[in-house]
């Protein structure tokens, strides 16, 4: 079995019914703007928040990566926020 190497993000967006959407890509910029403009049908009209980003470099791990967070998020959207949030150093992350 050949394993790929590349880079790509793992992200989750909170959205307005409190449900969480975990998918992976290239571009998280490009993503999220797509899910902005509606584009995506399981956000669109939701109002997506992105609360999370991981990089990856190995296609194997990140789609047991993602199949793990996406069953999580299933059964209990809030209690995979929370570990998320456990995760970030004290005093949560400071953008820029």
């Amino acid at each position: 079995m050949t394993i790929m190497n590349l880079t790509e993000y793992i992200y989750i967006l909170s959205l307005q019914d409190g449900s969480c959407y975990v998918n992976h890509t290239a571009s998280v910029s490009q993503e999220i703007m797509r899910h902005t403009k509606g584009e995506i049908s399981a956000t669109s009209g939701k109002d997506p928040q992105l609360v999370w980003v991981e990089e990856w470099n190995n296609l194997e791990t990140l789609q047991k990566r993602v199949a793990s967070l996406s069953e999580l998020s299933k059964e209990s959207p809030k209690d995979l926020l929370h570990i998320l949030q456990a995760r970030l150093p004290f005093g949560g992350y400071h953008w820029g």
